[in-house]
């Protein structure tokens, strides 16, 4: 009898040490799931997402690569979600001289025999941060470039991965890109990347 005492009195004791250490760490695992989900939730406004965002980025490397394609006659202005995401001006000033240097390089690779006839282009988010205002976006670029066959020869495509952080700034009417830089700048640059160079230079 006194052997069947001590057992329930042991069971007891166990579940009354489970119900004190168990039940405030599922409380607090549970607290903890549901703040992540609310920061990762978060977005600037009802109006733009981390989508809109990876977009914005997308369209502009694509208008980059497109340059060296020359499937591009003219600077297409980037605005997208409804308006709010755009250029500065400062950025759309530096992405004219960007396009005149690529569009530059292709005119002169073609004079060596090498062209580009379309591209691909794939984006993925590496790190989203808003704080203070400023949207911070690191992406992983991947692109196909593929021949044009003049020669015949010519491997299917060239191509590359590289890391790119753009940087938006709240604005009076959305989100203003404010910056682009690549995050991988001691390797070498992307075929879609300039160089500063002058088209005399680059021959």
């Amino acid at each position: 009898m006194k052997k069947k005492f001590r057992i329930v009195l042991m069971l007891l004791t166990v579940v009354l040490l489970m119900s004190v250490f168990v039940t405030p760490f599922a409380a607090g695992w549970e607290n903890a799931t549901s703040a992540q989900i609310k920061v990762s939730q978060a977005a600037p406004s009802a109006d733009v997402s981390a989508a809109d965002f990876l977009s914005f980025a997308d369209e502009f490397i694509e208008r980059r690569t497109a340059a060296l394609t020359g499937t591009m006659k003219m600077m297409p202005e980037l605005v997208v979600g409804n308006g709010t995401l755009y250029e500065s001006m400062r950025v759309v000033d530096a992405e004219k001289n960007a396009l005149a240097e690529l569009n530059a390089r292709r005119d002169v690779l073609r004079e060596w025999g090498e062209a580009y006839s379309h591209s691909f282009t794939e984006v993925m988010l590496q790190r989203y941060n808003i704080e203070d205002g400023v949207v911070t976006l690191d992406v992983e670029e991947f692109t196909k470039l593929y021949y044009e066959k003049i020669r015949g020869d010519e491997p299917d495509y060239t191509a590359w991965v590289t890391h790119r952080r753009f940087v938006f700034s709240k604005g009076t009417t959305g989100w203003e890109l404010v910056s682009q830089e690549l995050l991988n700048s001691n390797g070498p640059a992307p075929k879609n990347e300039p160089a500063g160079a002058t088209q005399d230079a680059m021959r």
